[in-house]
């Protein structure tokens, strides 16, 4: 607890190590052996703290009810302080309702009725003993509806022994008659010792005293409790000196407390002392000894107060241990805390980790699949120049072969000087107009094509269809529209073309255009900005100048 105290994790990793299971067998261990009950508290407050809602092992967290339980039965009955015990058990009754632990019920409401028993009243219908016995009657209904045997017995124990001492008899008659017909198997233990004192008890209410007695009797021969035999002992002839008074056998009666009273006080059970002085008292008043009414009454008061005052200085003596099992208990729920902030950094950073991983192989994959489309792209532009170069040497070699066929065209225009005056323009047009969608057609395509290989004239910024139809000698309507004829196309389309081949050219020859930017090679074909090279670029190609540039490094 020093440890704890002083924020040492040590001391709470050692033992959080230790599962949930061995934990709550060092406490039970704990619990029977009277002097180490603190370390008890100590293992069931770590086991306490370990319910997880979200737990994937229902075990744990049903053991963890189990744990707050116990810390309300060990600190109204070792620690009397009530108001800790009705906490833990309230907070365990709560999370097993809400969480479906019902099967720890039985175990709780058995504690919860032990409890308010401790406030037992001098009156018979009190608000305390009505709770009290409401809550046996709870824990034998979910007991019953468990099948937890041991708890159906003890609950009927309680029940019986509350009934007698508040002079409630007939308030458990359906209970009893529950019990009877409740098919328990015979290896449970105290069942025998229950059977007889519940049939003990309906004899009672049908004031078949001698019957009762011999039953309480048998009853005693069936006690196989080894750890609290004395207190069955007690109860029972607690109980047989009720039913002596209730039949009217005053000196027996008295002869059984008096009984009762020496067993008490020679084990130094000084509650059943409080008990028994108070039925005393009770028992005096009836039969009109105030005399002795009024000694058992103080004598019940001084017991009373005696083990109050007592309580309170064992409270006081125990105060150093409750507030290190405080501080234990803030630190051990702090390292629960961290570690189920822990827990879920670790999935998050993991869900990050995937996330990025599913990132990095989507990004992969279409990085890939860029990579071979621009490869694609690249080889398809460089078809694409070496068809324009081999076009532009087919065209040098039949460029004397078609000139010879211009002239002797140009013959046959010359011999059709003698048509008629008044059909030379219609005819020389009409002629003009034929061999422009033949021969001449074709011819001036040739022309152009020679025009545009020349780079340093397509590369002008002011180059035009009309500079070209200077070039080659016609007008530029006819230019135009062998162009949009023969090329499919209009001027500035095939322009652009023309420029992008030679950008194409100069991108991968690296050996006399490496120095060049991009910038300075668009300025060299005659685009005003590189964004319009870029973006022509990109519109004949499909790459931009920057992608076509590097595949040509890695080809």
């Amino acid at each position: 607890m020093a440890k704890g105290r002083g924020r040492n994790d040590y001391f709470y990793s050692r033992w959080m190590v230790f599962s949930t299971e061995q934990l709550m067998d060092k406490a039970r261990f704990c619990l029977q052996n009277h002097e180490k009950r603190d370390s008890a508290m100590v293992w069931y407050t770590i086991v306490a703290n370990r319910f997880d809602p979200k737990e994937q092992n229902p075990k744990d967290n049903d053991y963890s009810i189990g744990a707050l339980n116990n810390l309300g039965y060990m600190y109204f009955y070792f620690y009397y302080d009530y108001q800790k015990s009705y906490s833990y058990l309230t907070k365990a009754l709560e999370m097993s309702k809400k969480y479906g632990y019902e099967q720890n019920l039985p175990y709780i409401y058995l504690n919860m009725g032990n409890l308010f028993c401790i406030g037992k009243s001098n009156y018979a219908a009190s608000p305390l003993n009505d709770k009290a016995l409401a809550y046996f009657k709870k824990s034998f209904a979910e007991a019953l509806k468990h099948k937890t045997w041991d708890v159906v017995c003890i609950s009927i124990n309680n029940m019986v022994s509350q009934a007698y001492s508040t002079q409630q008899i007939g308030t458990i008659e359906k209970e009893l008659d529950q019990f009877s017909k409740a098919g328990i198997p015979q290896n449970t233990p105290l069942l025998a010792y229950s059977q007889h004192v519940a049939r003990a008890l309906q004899l009672t209410c049908n004031k078949h005293y001698d019957q009762a007695l011999r039953h309480c009797d048998i009853a005693k021969s069936k006690i196989d409790d080894k750890y609290t035999s004395e207190r069955y002992i007690l109860s029972l002839t607690f109980i047989k000196a009720h039913i002596h008074i209730l039949a009217g056998h005053k000196h027996e009666a008295i002869s059984l407390l008096n009984e009762v009273q020496h067993m008490a006080e020679a084990k130094g059970m000084k509650d059943w002392l409080v008990d028994i002085y108070h039925q005393y008292s009770i028992y005096y008043k009836q039969t009109g000894d105030e005399g002795l009414y009024r000694k058992y009454r103080m004598l019940y008061l001084e017991a009373q107060d005696s083990i109050l005052t007592e309580s309170k200085l064992q409270t006081v003596n125990d105060m150093q241990f409750l507030d290190e099992l405080k501080a234990a208990d803030e630190r051990v729920t702090e390292a629960v805390r961290r570690r189920q902030q822990q827990a879920i950094a670790m999935w998050a950073a993991l869900g990050v980790l995937i996330v990025v991983g599913i990132m990095l192989v989507l990004l992969w994959t279409a990085y890939s699949r860029l990579r071979q489309k621009n490869r694609r792209l690249y080889e398809k532009s460089m078809d694409m120049m070496r068809r324009f170069e081999a076009e532009r040497e087919g065209r040098k070699l039949m460029a004397a072969a078609l000139q010879q066929a211009h002239n002797a065209q140009d013959d046959i225009i010359s011999s059709s000087a003698e048509v008629p005056a008044n059909v030379t323009q219609h005819s020389e047009t009409s002629t003009k107009q034929t061999m422009v969608d033949h021969v001449t057609a074709s011819l001036l395509m040739e022309r152009i094509k020679g025009v545009m290989d020349n780079v340093e004239v397509i590369t002008n910024q002011e180059f035009s269809v009309k500079r070209l139809s200077e070039l080659v000698g016609e007008k530029y309507w006819i230019v135009s529209q062998v162009i949009n004829d023969r090329y499919g196309n209009n001027f500035n389309a095939m322009l652009a073309e023309y420029r992008i081949n030679e950008a194409c050219r100069r991108l991968s020859d690296s050996e006399h255009y490496g120095q060049l930017t991009i910038e300075a090679i668009a300025q060299s074909l005659g685009f005003k900005s590189r964004s319009n090279f870029a973006a022509t670029f990109k519109r004949i190609t499909g790459l931009t100048p920057s992608e076509f540039k590097k595949m040509t490094e890695t080809a």
